[in-house]
């Protein structure tokens, strides 16, 4: 595959799991661990809340600017490693981050959990979606 056919399936495939679809139910290629799963010579795909909870799961663990086809998608994470950023500035940056996605309807809530000795950090993300409630913990 030349590299500009391998830019443009990576754009697509990273907006599909971004961006609401134009019609019927959601439908993205799965990506596990930042990769493309490719397995029996296709693309693997997720549909309906498995599709919409790799989107949220996406837009949550990629950082701002990182992806060349839409830089506003993420979270300026380089601040939150530098600085001690309290749990409420992290529940806001993460809560701006969610809404730019069209299939998120309401934040109910975001719970921030912190080990200091592995230096992470756990959300559990209520809200509310063109699908349904969901639960997510990334």
């Amino acid at each position: 595959m030349e590299r500009c056919q391998a830019r443009e399936l990576a754009t697509w495939a990273y907006r599909s799991t971004l961006k609401i679809p134009t019609e019927g139910s959601l439908n993205n290629i799965k990506i596990v661990s930042r990769d493309l799963v490719f397995a029996n010579n296709k693309f693997t795909r997720v549909t309906s809340t498995d599709a919409l909870a790799q989107q949220i799961t996406n837009q949550v663990t990629i950082w701002l600017n990182e992806w060349f086809a839409d830089p506003t998608i993420g979270i300026d994470y380089a601040g939150f490693e530098n600085k001690r950023y309290t749990n409420n500035e992290i529940i806001s940056s993460v809560t701006q981050s969610l809404y730019k996605n069209l299939n998120i309807l309401l934040v109910n809530s975001i719970t921030v959990s912190r080990n200091l000795v592995e230096r992470k950090i756990t959300l559990d993300i209520n809200l509310e979606t063109v699908e349904g409630n969901m639960v997510i913990i990334i």
